[in-house]
């Protein structure tokens, strides 16, 4: 499989198979593949329940701990975000107040980034928006992968 960014827009995630391909090729981005060329990995995760927002955020975190935790030589630590545009008035991004199955989000972002560097490993935008608004919500997602770097460090 080729190493790049993988991107989706407003079709969404659903399917096992379609996150299992999106949880490889962040794997694949992210692990230092040259150092081990016969190394075979194989996570396996249990989702018990999701408040309707995007999987990815919480397995990608999952799947970086399990890789550093097993000592897989990687470029740098990785972790997934997703941002929401719930309120149309503002037009401003702004945290969710209650579980997003609670709230309509007009549209999301879902950020897949190195947390050192803030090199892009995925990318989904769900909903309809301005452009500003995608940006913003662009920008967001990526901060909050970057501010995790601390937290998956701790988790090993």
């Amino acid at each position: 499989m080729a190493k790049g960014p993988r991107c989706t827009s407003n079709t969404g995630i659903s399917s096992e198979k379609e996150i299992s391909l999106v949880l490889e090729s962040i794997c694949e981005q992210a692990v230092i593949l040259e150092s081990f060329p016969q190394l075979y990995y194989e996570l396996n995760f249990v989702v018990l329940s999701s408040d309707g927002g995007s999987i990815i955020p919480a397995l990608c975190s999952a799947a970086c701990s399990a890789l550093l935790s097993a000592g897989v030589e990687m470029v740098d630590i990785f972790a997934a975000t997703t941002a929401y545009q719930v309120n149309l008035q503002k037009d401003k991004i702004e945290p969710a107040k209650a579980s997003i199955s609670e709230q309509t989000p007009l549209a999301s972002c879902t950020v897949a980034a190195t947390t050192t560097s803030g090199k892009i490993l995925f990318y989904q935008h769900e909903g309809s928006s301005s452009l500003d608004v995608i940006g913003e919500l662009f920008e967001k997602a990526l901060d909050g992968c970057k501010k995790q770097r601390k937290d998956i460090s701790l988790s090993i």
